[in-house]
């Protein structure tokens, strides 16, 4: 790097941006021909692709159907169920796959089964048991399935639900425990293999909980309803008080504290549904009327109502947000026209950013992620040393690779076991150097 170009980044300047992010709206469109039938989100990866569901209604009147789709920036591609009729939404991964649950008809029985499905395999049928109830949540980058199903373990005179953990890859299933209590159901789980989910203690109560590979299962006290856990290891979710309402709480899996998430001036109660590594948090609140807003919580201390940060949203009644990727991009379910659908909010960029690298750990591959770039640029990916801040004499080129059509770009590598520990500075640019994102900072284990 000659000093012209080191001018060139330092002179450029990373100004932070103090104003409030803002966020334009696009709605997912619908599957259905019935403009009343409803389109409900679901997760969003850091592709920027959406997994919800759509409601259709059938050519009998009073008859309807439920699809999942996957909306892949350009529209929606349907999951069509592996026997006939629904397929419901779950969770997906940044390899574009995504998991849920459909109806199957065996033996002349209706039985729940869950899903696998991708744009080129299509929906594959997972029924885990003997008793033919399989539900699938989430779905992590090693294509690692998480859920409930019925196990054959009997108790006063009734088979129990059990969480799973299925390696697809492998075919590897495992069934995860209990607290002493008779149910467990897994939720969510991270790129470390860390599940979160609902079990009971012996006494009948019910707690959150926290799986780990090598830890095993341990109660999150104060959090019955896990909702997420983020690849920094943050759960998010929601406890009810004493007056029955919801109250939504993050957890700290390094530190075991349990924090309350606030809640904007006169709510009385909400949920956090997503959370990333960043800090944010996103859900919803109902105000003192009973009205609900989609929320969103900055470092976990913070809260905004999202409809009043997005730009183009005047027709919109943004009533809930599901989950928030790396890069800040939103999935919802909201009101336009009094019918109800999906919206992806993108953040409008000042300056082009970056994700950290997923899920941050040496000594095997992870994913980093940019956005704001012009489209099929080229993007670089640079290291800015180990200091206090980036380092521009110390800086060093990582790889190049070309962004797609809407500016976004991926970079996947091995980081070596020598980085452990290390606390790195990284950056992306174009190759003009004009373009440059925001700096992160990031402990790599």
């Amino acid at each position: 790097m000659n000093l012209i170009a080191i001018f060139c980044f330092a002179a450029c300047g990373l100004v932070p941006n103090l104003a409030a992010q803002s966020y334009d709206i696009t709605e997912l469109g619908t599957l259905s021909a019935t403009p009343s039938d409803e389109v409900r989100s679901g997760d969003i990866n850091n592709l920027g692709f959406v997994h919800g569901e759509n409601d259709k209604s059938g050519t009998v009147p009073g008859t309807q159907q439920t699809r999942a789709f996957v909306w892949d920036g350009v529209t929606q591609l349907e999951v069509f169920p592996t026997f006939t009729g629904t397929t419901f939404k779950g969770r997906m991964n940044d390899l574009g796959q995504c998991v849920g649950y459909q109806p199957a008809m065996v033996g002349g029985s209706i039985e729940l089964h869950g899903y696998l499905w991708d744009s080129i395999n299509g929906t594959s049928d997972l029924d885990f048991g003997l008793r033919g109830f399989t539900r699938c949540y989430d779905i992590n980058n090693s294509e690692v399935i998480i859920g409930v199903f019925t196990s054959e373990t009997i108790i006063n005179s009734r088979y129990q639900y059990r969480g799973f953990i299925y390696d697809s890859k492998i075919d590897l299933f495992y069934e995860l425990p209990t607290l002493g209590g008779r149910e467990s159901k897994a939720i969510a789980i991270n790129d470390d293999h860390y599940v979160v989910g609902t079990t009971y203690d012996a006494s009948g109560t019910q707690l959150g909980f926290l799986w780990k590979p090598l830890g095993g299962m341990v109660a999150i006290h104060g959090m019955r309803q896990p909702q997420d856990i983020s690849d920094s290891s943050v759960v998010v979710g929601y406890d009810i008080d004493a007056s029955g309402l919801v109250q939504p709480y993050s957890y700290d899996t390094h530190s075991g504290v349990l924090s309350a998430l606030p809640l904007p001036s006169g709510y009385t109660s909400g949920a956090a549904n997503g959370n990333n590594s960043n800090g944010q948090a996103v859900g919803y609140g109902k105000d003192s009327g009973g009205v609900q807003h989609a929320l969103l919580w900055e470092d976990l201390n913070t809260v905004t109502v999202i409809a009043s940060h997005v730009n183009n949203g005047g027709a919109w009644s943004i009533t809930g947000a599901n989950n928030i990727n790396e890069l800040g991009e939103i999935s919802g379910t909201g009101l336009i026209n009094n019918a109800r659908r999906a919206y992806k909010l993108s953040p409008v960029l000042a300056q082009s950013i970056i994700s950290k690298f997923l899920p941050g750990r040496s000594g095997q591959a992870n994913k980093l992620f940019a956005l704001g770039f012009a489209p099929h640029a080229n993007v670089s990916l640079w290291y800015g040393g180990r200091g206090s801040g980036f380092d521009y004499a110390r800086l060093m080129l990582i790889t190049t690779v070309a962004a797609d059509a809407s500016g976004r770009a991926e970079f996947e590598l091995a980081l070596p076991r020598r980085l452990a520990s290390w606390n790195i500075w990284l950056m992306a640019s174009d190759a003009n150097l004009l373009n440059q994102s925001a700096t992160m900072q990031q402990l790599i284990n």
